[in-house]
C-alpha cells in the first residue's frame, strides 16, 4: 500500500516547497499529463542514474521555467493563456468571479427600495 502511495505522489503531486503564490499558480496551470510525462521520462531516469548507479551527470532539466531568456517574467507566462481566452471572447476567472458575486446595496439607499433598516 505504501509503495502505491509513493508512486502516486511521485507521478501526480508537483514540488511546491519555497514557491511564491505566482509560481504556484504557474505550477498548477501545467497539465497533469505533462507533469507525469516529465516525471517518467526525465526525473525518474535522472534519479536512477544519480542515486542508484552513482553516476554524476548534468543536472536535471527543470519542468518549470519561471524566468525565460526572452525577458518574459513568470507572471507573464502564467497569464498568457488568459489573454488568449480574452481575445477569443471567452470568460476569464476574474470576470466569472465578479459576475457570480451578489450586488451589495448602496448605503445611501438603506431603508428605500426594499432595503430595510433595523431600529431598536
Amino acid at each position: 500500500m505504501n509503495v502505491l502511495a509513493l508512486l502516486m505522489i511521485f507521478l501526480w503531486v508537483p514540488e511546491t516547497k519555497q514557491r511564491t503564490l505566482e509560481e504556484l499558480d504557474y505550477i498548477f496551470a501545467v497539465p497533469t499529463r505533462m507533469h507525469i510525462r516529465y516525471q517518467l521520462k526525465k526525473a525518474l531516469p535522472w534519479w536512477i542514474k544519480r542515486y542508484v548507479l552513482m553516476r554524476k551527470g548534468p543536472p536535471l532539466e527543470p519542468l518549470y521555467h519561471f524566468d525565460s531568456p526572452a525577458g518574459r517574467t513568470g507572471f507573464d507566462q502564467i497569464y498568457a493563456h488568459e489573454r488568449i481566452r480574452e481575445r477569443n471572447g471567452s470568460e476569464t476567472r476574474e470576470n466569472a468571479t465578479q459576475a457570480s458575486l451578489p450586488k451589495r446595496p448602496d448605503k445611501s439607499q438603506a431603508g428605500h427600495a426594499g432595503y430595510s433598516t433595523m431600529n431598536f
